[in-house]
């Protein structure tokens, strides 16, 4: 199974089980729409999991039940199949147990649509935790998944395609990553082998501006309620002008719609 994936797939798949990389708390894989962060991080977590632990409880989160059984149970039930797992799904309860001979680990399923969610966490002892689709997530729920992960030798998984670069999670987790000790991969659609050129040069025709740059190349971008859509990092003034006598900053404040800020300088008599 491993042998049809990319390099960075393979890495998202084996890093906890490896020498290498073992020594992480956990990973964060982000990037374009289809380019198989999702599957290699359900791969690795599974694999990792069983190899691991035995007895213990995991947690499976995504934005809803439904999307998760869509995105992660069912797929992993293929996987555990494939490997040789015995898998025993409890859609009454949400959980599932999976066992190889004398191993066996609980998955419980959490759907985290909004802050009141968090609740439905508490109390659990957990020795892992995968996040699909994490930026749907309100951060109180986050947080509170990742505070259950007590158990020695415990990681987190995350997956992801971006937002906004103001997310909450793109600036507290993915901007610090490195003192968090998480591996960061992004991911584009280069890294998913199963991708015909035929398919990939569709997604390159399908989209275009910060709607392009989000799905396709993977960044981290503004998309909805731009007030001046042409502004990016090439507009940035890093010095400004020593004729001016005076600034001033305008205001079109918005609640409902965009907030935007003018800086004006005065030359000559002139702003």
């Amino acid at each position: 199974m491993i042998n049809n994936f990319s390099p960075k797939q393979k890495l998202a798949a084996l890093w906890a089980i490896s020498e290498k990389y073992g020594g992480y708390d956990g990973i964060i894989c982000d990037g374009a729409v289809r380019s198989g962060k999702t599957f290699a991080c359900t791969l690795g977590f599974i694999m990792w999991s069983m190899q691991k632990f035995d007895g213990k409880y995991f947690a499976l989160c995504g934005k809803t039940i439904r999307s998760l059984k869509r995105n992660i149970v069912e797929p992993m039930s293929g996987i555990c199949s494939k490997l040789g797992y015995n898998i025993n799904i409890n859609n009454t309860l949400n959980f599932m147990d999976v066992s190889c001979g004398r191993t066996k680990n609980r998955y419980h399923f959490f759907g985290g649509k909004d802050e009141g969610s968090s609740a439905l966490i508490q109390g659990l002892t957990l020795a892992g935790v995968l996040f699909d689709e994490t930026v749907l997530m309100p951060r109180g729920f986050v947080q509170q998944a990742v505070a259950r992960c007590s158990v020695e030798g415990s990681k987190l998984w995350f997956n992801c395609n971006p937002e906004s670069p103001y997310h909450w999670f793109k600036r507290e987790w993915i901007d610090k990553c490195e003192s968090k000790n998480l591996l960061y991969l992004h991911f584009d659609l280069n890294d998913n082998p199963s991708l015909s050129e035929k398919i990939k040069q569709r997604y390159h025709r399908l989209y275009t501006g910060v709607f392009y740059e989000r799905f396709v190349l993977g960044k981290w971008v503004c998309a909805d309620g731009l007030v001046y859509p042409m502004f990016g990092s090439s507009c940035i003034c890093e010095k400004l002008p020593e004729s001016f006598s005076n600034f001033a900053v305008s205001c079109d404040y918005g609640t409902v719609n965009p907030s935007s800020f003018g800086l004006w300088g005065k030359e000559g008599g002139v702003w």
